[in-house]
């Protein structure tokens, strides 16, 4: 179990790697859903000091419902690949 845990965990990081620029346009576009440019700027300079740091608050539920609905696919093909490989490399060890 461990030996699997450690070979999943392995396709995992790879298959998270080659996805991160898919995730992160996503969730540029998301966030530019709720926020301005002039307020997303505030935030990641201001940080808790910004006067919309109460709009961030407040829209932490939506923004992520919509990365969910906007990136639910990617975390499936993540996992689907990542679990695929790992499977087909225990069973190829074996001579499956």
């Amino acid at each position: 179990l461990p030996e699997a845990r450690k070979l999943v965990s392995g396709h995992l990081d790879a298959s998270i790697a080659a996805r991160q620029s898919t995730w992160n346009q996503n969730l540029n576009a998301v966030y530019r859903e709720f926020f301005s440019d002039a307020e997303l700027i505030s935030l990641a300079n201001e940080k808790a000091s910004s006067p919309f740091t109460q709009k961030f608050q407040r829209n932490r539920g939506p923004v992520g419902g919509r990365m969910q609905e906007l990136s639910s696919e990617l975390v499936e093909e993540t996992i689907k690949e990542a679990l695929t490989k790992a499977y087909n490399e225990m069973t190829d060890a074996r001579g499956e």
